[in-house]
């Protein structure tokens, strides 16, 4: 599940680092939504104040933020943090890269010695606009000469793997955005002309080709919140809305975060994207382990009190039945086993679908659609499975107390069982989906 950062858990995730953000105006949207996140109003008055074509440092209750103005990315600056990056993470490392030449800013605000805890980097638009010939070379040189500041030879690692260390979650890492695909139709003339689809595309799977060997950690998900999406897009057909650029924020925040405030926080984890769950403790342990063992004399029982050869699901058929008894027979031990045996299953697929990775995680998303589908489903099962009334109603014989009758309540107790039944398919989809347009429909069904 992807969580929706606000200022105070940036502030904590960050501590006295930065997040850096460098490349072209697609980052620099990145920048100003994860900046708004912070302190909105601040952000508004500074993004319609400052020179966009330049450095940017923003810092407001806590995080500090840094946007490095590179669409090629080749600029000095970059490379000064790259070099401090490689520092950090590799203290033994100590000569510095060349810096780079080119277009983008060579000066920005100083941050002092604030390491880098996140850097976003990305670009290739530039190259597809201003370099006629070429551009593919130079933005693949580009990536070659950033992957090999930031990382030793023998330090990468594979960009698709990303081990969790403690309470730091994975550590200050770099990421690359990968080449953000304009909404052609929506493009100006000039860049039109320039922009095309073979130009992205040969860029983008560059960008995949590297990934693997060269320890590249893109982003793929940002192509994903767009691709066939017009609406995602802004008029300039070049950037995307707001609320797009703040997801692929929170994508940002959550792959480096949300570890560390998993830790920090504990349960409940409503941020299970990029995470690794708490280690048994022994009151889990040892409650998994009777789960267990209820099973096995379960199972022992069923086997000691049924033939051998009768089938496996005849048997436990049979210790199920024995629970309809009212009176106490020998076999009440082995029914009340059962009982807790189901309970155990209960609480250990609840283990597993809770607390483990073996089932993903997704939010709510409500639609009209899914909602009425479900309740016609419901329906028309109900519908076709209607059956008359028993043909002979009245009194009928005691199945505890042979050769008695009783009389027949005004509803049969399996019409009563079905109707709960039903209406449990009717709750259903209105738990999963939460539809919050009919928020009084949703609570007269469940009330």
């Amino acid at each position: 599940m992807l969580h929706e950062y606000k200022g105070p858990e940036i502030a904590n995730c960050a501590g006295s680092g930065k997040v850096l953000f460098v490349g072209d105006s697609t980052i620099r949207q990145t920048f100003w939504a994860t900046a708004k996140k912070i302190d909105r109003d601040r952000a508004e008055i500074e993004r319609a104040t400052v020179d966009q074509h330049g450095d940017i440092l923003f810092s407001r209750g806590g995080p500090t933020l840094k946007f490095v103005w590179d669409p090629f990315l080749n600029s000095s600056t970059l490379y000064d943090e790259l070099h401090a990056y490689r520092e950090n993470a590799n203290p033994s490392s100590l000569k510095k890269p060349h810096a780079g030449s080119g277009s983008g800013s060579g000066s920005g605000a100083n941050t002092g010695n604030q390491k880098s805890i996140a850097v976003l980097i990305g670009g290739g638009l530039s190259h597809a606009r201003h370099m006629q010939l070429d551009s593919l070379k130079h933005f693949k040189d580009a990536i070659n000469n950033i992957t090999s500041a930031a990382h030793p030879l023998d330090t990468a690692t594979n960009g698709k793997s990303m081990p969790l260390y403690g309470d730091d979650g994975i550590r200050d890492q770099i990421f690359f955005a990968p080449i953000q695909e304009p909404l052609y139709e929506e493009l100006s003339p000039a860049r039109a002309v320039t922009i095309t689809p073979e130009k992205i595309d040969q860029m983008n799977e560059a960008l995949e080709q590297l990934s693997p060997h060269q320890g590249l950690k893109v982003l793929w998900s940002f192509s994903g919140m767009i691709s066939g999406q017009p609406e995602a897009y802004s008029e300039s057909g070049l950037h995307v809305i707001e609320n797009v650029a703040a997801r692929m924020a929170d994508v940002l925040l959550n792959l480096r975060c949300n570890a560390k405030s998993a830790r920090r926080d504990g349960y409940p984890y409503n941020r299970t994207c990029c995470n690794d769950y708490n280690p048994l403790n022994w009151v889990q342990i040892t409650l998994l382990i009777f789960a267990l063992v209820v099973l096995l004399m379960i199972a022992f029982q069923a086997a000691r009190g049924t033939p051998s050869t009768t089938p496996a699901r005849v048997r436990f058929a049979k210790s199920i039945a024995c629970q309809r008894s009212q009176s106490i027979s020998r076999n009440s031990l082995e029914s009340v086993m059962v009982a807790f045996a189901v309970i155990s299953c209960c609480v250990c697929y609840c283990y597993l679908a809770d607390r483990t990775q073996v089932f993903n995680k997704v939010h709510k998303q409500y639609t009209n659609f899914d909602f009425f589908t479900f309740l016609t489903i419901s329906l028309t099962l109900g519908i076709i499975s209607i059956r008359g009334p028993p043909s002979h109603m009245g009194r009928r014989r005691s199945e505890s107390y042979p050769g008695t009758s009783i009389r027949q309540a005004f509803l049969p107790r399996s019409q009563t069982d079905e109707w709960k039944g039903w209406m449990q398919c009717v709750v259903l989809p209105i738990t999963t989906l939460e539809p919050l347009t009919n928020y009084g429909l949703a609570r007269s069904i469940k009330f």
